[in-house]
């Protein structure tokens, strides 16, 4: 009987009854097995019930064109085969389930699948039936006495598509995260100065008797001409860097605290030209009888690597084992995550005085932050978080990534509050959270920074805020990012709102009279540039949020030359101003004076003749962002009166090339 003519050609009302019909038939009919054997059916067990009738749908979803329609002929030949034997061997093992001849076929089918290349849109389905008849080739297998170590099946697959979990993951600096690419989902890690883990779930393989991993990844390994501390190596970076780990003792948290093999990864990228190659099957088997975790260990500690670039990619990650190996748990998940996009948002910032530099929003490498610079000042701030309601948390640990440069990290503390209510924070009761540092933050260098993971058990249920508090002396010169918070464990999810603020920042008292003020971002179109000799950079207005300044770099291009940009002109016969204040920020001036670098002229317009170079008492630093008020600054007895116009004249040369921001222009009355 053509069971397929059958089960392709009647009508749907009909094809259930004629199953049943079928099987009801089963104690007199015979189905010849690949070994041209005739086989008597008794009735069938629901397991092998189930399992007929989805390898029928199979045969329906080939015919009608819904899977494998876009395979080669080659492969669709294979899987079309293995599915018709391993059905012909189930039936056959209904009657006779000791007959090694038949357990043999099943599990010849079970490797002519998985020696087909299949689409993944076709796979799933494909996998779910190979699956059920794996389970079975293995559990009659062993009862016949035959070794299955050679029979592995996949347990376990994970492509990233859905983010990190169920892999969790943990660093002391930059850590891993999750992106698409070329159509492919991915899980990556890039940059220096860290130690990161991508995290399996735990795998049990305590009735496992072979085991074996595959992975399909990538990694980047490319010199960085700039980098003069550490000999570029590809060979050393590769084998120091890129670690695949296991361990039989690690209980969640930090992994530093368990205890790692580093195993084989097979074949290799080259690590050029975005080269990613499938592993081959890793074996496992030196783990089996036991429960294990894989990580990937991204070690990339900067006084061994230095800032040379290194980045790795993990496509796929296929666990397979001779028997399965139960339920998998994920690791603990992102509940929410806080970041600062587009300005601070819910983030606020106070100071206990006027002077204190203050957070601000910035972005730069591919991030968005609030940051905050020292300017020469004696004085504490706070960047007030929103406050996160915990009370459908489970449990939670927080994790915040930050940036810094030239930090002390014992001025530069984190903590956490339940009690505080909007006031003065130094009057809240606050918890400390740890930075953790892989490497020490070196000298002019960006350092990519973790605090955390952060226990947060005592604080489920309750509403807290974090404070980010920078202290800082007059000789300091760091910059501290924060860049995002993000709240991992269980729960339903975390709601926030924004702190209702009751202290106020002191205001600034004001010197002298502002007779005139103008932002010169807002008339630029209408500016003069005017080059004085090489290739200098170029006046840019630079928008941060909602607020925008000029801006004048000679980093990218490493131009050396100079060039002055000419202000509006302004008619001090009808403005009765007698002093002027800039309000400016200078950058990356190292080893150097920044006056020599920076320098502002007034004259009457348009005549040469009567330049004068404006001397100014607060001048900034050259290694922040932050903001300096220069001034106020007299202008010269023989130009009152005048129509005058301010001259900023910017130098860059190797290895001086500095940023230079320019905010606002006030024209004073001092007397």
């Amino acid at each position: 009987m053509d069971l397929n003519y059958l089960h392709f050609n009647i009508g749907e009302p009909m094809r259930s009854l004629l199953f049943i019909f079928v099987l009801s038939l089963s104690s007199i009919s015979f189905v010849s097995c690949s070994k041209e054997e005739s086989v008597e059916v008794t009735n069938l067990t629901p397991e092998f019930s189930e399992l007929q009738s989805m390898a029928f749908g199979l045969e329906e979803d080939v015919a009608k064109g819904r899977i494998l329609s876009n395979s080669t002929q080659a492969d669709k030949n294979i899987i079309i085969s293995a599915v018709k034997r391993s059905k012909t061997a189930v039936l056959a093992l209904n009657s006779d389930s000791g007959n090694i001849s038949y357990i043999k076929v099943l599990i010849e089918t079970i490797r002519e699948y998985q020696s087909a290349s299949k689409l993944a849109r076709d796979e799933a389905k494909l996998d779910r039936y190979f699956k059920r008849v794996s389970d079975i080739a293995s559990r009659y297998a062993s009862a016949a006495g035959l070794d299955t170590s050679s029979l592995k099946w996949k347990q376990f697959e994970y492509s990233f598509s859905d983010g990190i979990a169920p892999f969790g993951s943990y660093a002391d600096a930059g850590n891993w995260g999750t992106d698409w690419q070329q159509d492919m989902s991915l899980a990556l890690i890039k940059g220096t100065g860290t130690s990161a883990w991508l995290i399996s779930p735990e795998f049990d393989l305590t009735d496992i008797d072979s085991a074996s991993l595959e992975i399909n990844h990538m990694f980047g390994v490319d010199s960085n001409a700039r980098e003069t501390g550490v000999e570029f190596n590809r060979a050393k970076f590769i084998r120091d860097v890129y670690n695949l780990v296991v361990s039989t003792d690690y209980e969640g948290g930090d992994p530093s605290a368990a205890k790692w093999t580093k195993i084989s990864m097979g074949k290799l990228p080259t690590s050029v030209d975005f080269h990613k190659v499938k592993s081959g099957e890793i074996s496992l088997d030196r783990f089996t009888g036991k429960k294990i975790t894989i990580a990937f260990h991204y070690d990339a500690n900067s006084k061994k690597v230095g800032r040379h670039y290194l980045n790795w990619n993990i496509y796929d990650f296929k666990l397979s084992a001779n028997k399965s190996i139960g339920e998998i748990e994920s690791r603990p998940s992102s509940i929410f995550t806080d970041k600062v996009q587009g300005g601070l948002g819910n983030f606020q910032t106070v100071s206990t005085s006027a002077d204190g530099a203050q957070w601000t929003y910035g972005s730069g490498g591919g991030n968005e932050f609030a940051v905050i610079n020292s300017n020469g000042t004696e004085s504490t701030t706070w960047l007030i978080s929103s406050k996160y309601d915990l009370s459908k948390v489970e449990s939670a640990n927080l994790i915040i990534r930050e940036i810094a440069k030239n930090l002390d990290l014992k001025n530069a503390k984190i903590l956490i509050s339940s009690d505080y209510k909007g006031g003065n924070p130094s009057l809240a009761s606050w918890d400390s959270i740890n930075h953790k540092s892989y490497s020490d933050i070196i000298e002019d260098s960006w350092t990519d920074l973790t605090a955390g993971p952060f226990d947060l058990t005592d604080y489920i249920g309750k509403e807290v805020v974090v404070a980010f508090e920078f202290t800082q002396k007059p000789t300091d010169r760091s910059t501290w990012e924060i860049i995002s918070l993000d709240f991992v464990g269980k729960g339903e999810g975390i709601t926030r709102s924004k702190v209702d603020l009751t202290f106020e920042t002191p205001k600034p008292v004001e010197v002298g009279e502002t007779i005139k003020e103008m932002n010169l971002a807002e008339f630029f179109a209408d500016l003069v540039q005017a080059p004085v000799s090489g290739s200098p950079a170029d006046f840019f207005v630079n928008k941060r949020g909602e607020s925008q300044n000029i801006r004048i770099s000679g980093y990218k291009n490493k131009n050396d030359g100079v060039i002055r940009l000419l202000s509006p002109k302004f008619d001090l016969s009808t403005l009765a101003a007698d002093s002027i204040l800039i309000e400016h920020s200078l950058n990356f001036a190292k080893n150097i004076d920044p006056k020599e670098l920076i320098k502002i002229y007034i004259r009457e317009a348009g005549k040469a003749e009567t330049e004068v170079l404006l001397s100014f008492e607060d001048f900034p630093l050259g290694n922040s962002f932050n903001i300096s008020k220069s001034g106020p600054a007299l202008i010269p007895a023989s130009l009152v009166g005048r129509e005058v116009e301010v001259i900023f004249e910017y130098k860059s040369t190797d290895p001086h090339f500095t940023t230079w921001d320019i905010y606002s222009l006030q024209l004073k009355k001092m007397n």
